[in-house]
């Protein structure tokens, strides 16, 4: 009851006369759907302001929070927002799993993870002109259909969390790039190991 009393206020019927064609809005300012926070959000009012106090996470939508990270701080560099976004779109590679085929018939299943993604995407910065930052998003599917090269220990000197290496090597573009597998070793606090084969780094061959 006081739900719904806060989103229709003091008009009873107020909230079934909204019409979002004319006010340009998908869900009225007061309405027991929508968090607390977005009752007097620019967004919300079609407005792009984001010249606000701090907001906590928990109270923040998740459209909310992308827009915020990219554009509440005026310092950030385009670089900045551009990896922001395309690091938001490899989210969904989070999800997929590919079992590929290693040395003499051995399998393993390659998963993705926030701190390889970024490796993935500095290197198509840096590292790889063979691929642009839009193919990121597809890399499951690159991976996939890409076949065995070789494998390799980790050199002394490498700074991460990998001691062991399978190379894949993928066509794009009309070209070849090898993709980087690393194993990843750690042990839970109940002693259990847990072996993880992260997809990392992408590079000319």
């Amino acid at each position: 009851m006081s739900r719904g009393d806060a989103a229709t206020g003091k008009d009873t019927r107020g909230l079934f006369r909204f019409n979002p064609g004319i006010q340009q809005k998908a869900m009225p300012d007061y309405n027991p759907y929508t968090i607390q926070r977005c009752r007097d959000c620019d967004i919300a009012k079609g407005k792009f302001s984001l010249a606000k106090p701090f907001i906590p996470n928990n109270e923040v939508c998740a459209a909310c929070k992308i827009l915020h990270k990219c554009v509440a701080d005026k310092t950030k560099s385009q670089r900045a927002i551009e990896r922001t976004h395309y690091l938001h779109e490899m989210e969904r590679l989070f999800e997929k799993n590919i079992i590929k085929e290693t040395k003499n018939g051995k399998t393993i299943k390659v998963s993705f993870n926030k701190k390889g993604n970024k490796h993935l995407y500095s290197d198509v910065l840096g590292r790889t002109n063979r691929v642009d930052l839009e193919d990121l998003k597809n890399i499951d599917s690159l991976l996939e259909n890409a076949v065995y090269y070789d494998e390799a220990v980790k050199k002394e000197g490498h700074n991460n969390p990998y001691e062991y290496f399978y190379y894949f090597i993928a066509k794009i573009n009309g070209t070849q790039v090898l993709i980087n597998v690393g194993k990843e070793v750690t042990i839970r606090k109940n002693g259990k190991i847990s072996v993880m084969y992260i997809c990392y780094s992408i590079n000319n061959i």
